[in-house]
């Protein structure tokens, strides 16, 4: 048995979902992963990376989804609240 194929990849960092320190596999720590399944993780965490694809998701939601995806990123009438 080899630990390199055993193991998850696993280390401390900043979760890419809730930017919380953490012990994170693939930037997504594991209390994310629980609270919102891996997809939605992923899905984070490629928003906050990548402006233009963060664009292309916003532009496809409806706007009660729009409201929701603003609100986790801490957007409040016009400020948004940076980390």
């Amino acid at each position: 048995m080899s630990l390199r194929t055993s193991l998850p990849v696993t280390a401390i960092g900043r979760c890419a979902a809730c930017l919380s320190m953490a012990a994170v596999e693939h930037q997504i720590c594991h209390q994310c992963r629980r609270r919102f399944g891996d997809r939605f993780a992923v899905l984070i965490a490629r928003v906050r990376r990548e402006p233009d694809f963060a664009q292309a998701c916003f532009e496809r939601m409806r706007p009660e989804h729009r409201d929701r995806l603003l609100a986790w990123f801490g957007y409040r009438e016009g400020k948004l609240n940076e980390p």
